[in-house]
């Protein structure tokens, strides 16, 4: 079984919602379930067979960080994790939604995606 844990960029959290929707549509690609521990999503596959695998969910700003850290992926087999890769991302697309109803004491919410391609 290998493993991607992925580990979130400073103030943002996953989106349960989006992870559900991820999961469900990708179980014939061998993606068994998801968990989120903290400030990491696990996504448990049966297998990374050769070629490119693409994981894609949705995020949400919970905090404004002025300098946020990179968030780091990855990627291990379940028996074996010694053996593992790991590298560092950023979210480079950030927008608001708006909202013309929203009034002006409403936290303000940023979302993003997080496609992790290997």
């Amino acid at each position: 079984m290998a493993v991607f844990e992925i580990t979130m960029v400073s103030g943002y959290e996953a989106n349960k919602d989006s992870l559900q929707n991820f999961t469900e549509a990708n179980i014939d690609n061998g993606l068994k379930r998801y968990e989120i521990d903290g400030k990491k999503v696990h996504l448990y596959f049966r297998a990374i067979s050769k070629g490119r695998k693409c994981a894609g969910f949705e995020v949400n700003q919970v905090h404004e960080v002025k300098n946020p850290k990179p968030g780091v992926v990855r990627v291990y087999d379940y028996y074996e994790p010694d053996k593992s890769s790991t590298k560092s991302y950023n979210l480079s697309c950030v927008w608001e939604t708006y909202e013309p109803n929203r009034l002006e004491s409403d936290t303000d919410k940023h979302a993003s995606s997080v496609l992790v391609m290997i």
